[in-house]
């Protein structure tokens, strides 16, 4: 597994757990995640290149 996998990996769990933690609503904290997963995974992945 490449390190760029590895790292969105444990910041993807992490970023979730936070995100729940925070909204403690299942739906509101899917929805705001996956705004930021993405726009995460784009950066990350121009970073990492």
């Amino acid at each position: 597994m490449s390190s760029f996998l590895k790292t969105r990996a444990a910041t993807l769990f992490w970023g979730f757990a936070v995100t729940y933690f925070f909204t403690g609503h299942i739906v509101t904290s899917l929805k705001i995640f996956a705004v930021m997963a993405i726009g995460n995974t784009l950066i990350m992945w121009k970073l990492v290149k």
